[in-house]
């Protein structure tokens, strides 16, 4: 597991398919690991007295202001300790997933990270940081698509921002064909029991990630993951209104983690629980 090396008592942890977030908060305390993915830290809290080395025997103590960003590029001898409490987001992306983020956006899958000083400030990492804690901590209605995005998002940035990637031309110019919309909602809804991700609907349209996420706003209104959460709903309310199928096969059908968490999804947007959507159903006969 990618995020394994963190204490389950530093905070929430939320792994996905080569990517990993988690959400620590820990008092005076270190680490000493070789990085086995690349790994991003985002600073919530100020540290007055961080050390660090960074495949050196080298130690450096600086001050990390709050919304300072690292990047540990994968195999990194990494040295860490702080002496005051420490909050942070720490993203780890594989290998194989950046580069597959960098080919789409790219064309291009070898890059090299850059590497940063102690105390550098990143706003934008912060915000998206920021955005995956929310997640973590509420997990809400979509929390593992959400989070996904928000991870292939991050690095986007990354590799625009901290790589020798460089930045692509702004493509102008609206939003998916007709034939392109097609296929796409054509997609969603016949894989909705299935885990659906931004890499994935982009490749369908032949689109960079970034230039798929404007495109598809530009198109519905919705960003893809609001889309895919109310053709979710949809579907599952179509099924327990029409059939005596289980609720816990909708919830799979549907795309749900589970019965309870269609079931919460549901009573939040109709304010019934599923059992009592399909006894109003059968009234309505």
């Amino acid at each position: 597991m990618m995020l394994s090396w963190i204490p389950e008592n530093w905070g929430e942890k939320h792994e996905a398919p080569g990517a990993g977030a988690a959400h620590t908060h820990t008092g005076p305390n270190s680490i000493n690991c070789v990085t086995n993915a690349h790994y991003f830290l985002a600073f919530f809290s100020a540290l007055p007295h961080r050390t660090r080395a960074l495949n050196s025997d080298q130690r450096h103590t600086n001050f990390s202001p709050a919304g300072s960003f690292e990047i540990f590029p994968q195999n990194s001898d990494l040295f860490s300790s702080w002496s005051s409490t420490k909050e942070t987001l720490i993203i780890g992306l594989s290998s194989t997933r950046l580069a597959a983020i960098a080919k789409l956006e790219q064309e291009n899958d070898l890059f090299e990270l850059h590497q940063l000083k102690i105390g550098v400030v990143d706003k934008k990492a912060l915000l998206l940081a920021q955005q995956m804690k929310e997640e973590l901590l509420h997990q809400e209605i979509g929390y593992g698509e959400g989070l996904d995005a928000l991870l292939t998002l991050f690095g986007l940035h990354v590799l625009r921002s901290h790589s020798s990637l460089k930045k692509k031309p702004k493509i102008k110019g609206g939003g998916l064909s007709p034939h392109a919309w097609s296929m796409i909602s054509d997609y969603i809804h016949a894989h909705l029991g299935q885990k659906l991700t931004i890499e994935k609907l982009a490749e369908i349209t032949l689109l960079s990630p970034s230039h798929f996420l404007r495109a598809f706003r530009e198109k519905s209104g919705d960003t893809p993951h609001q889309y895919i959460l109310k053709a979710r709903l949809s579907a599952a309310r179509d099924l327990i209104s029409q059939t005596d199928a289980p609720l816990n096969e909708i919830a799979k059908t549907a795309g749900f983690a589970s019965n309870a968490h269609m079931a919460t999804s549901i009573k939040r947007v109709w304010g019934a629980t599923p059992s009592q959507l399909r006894k109003a159903s059968r009234k309505s006969l």
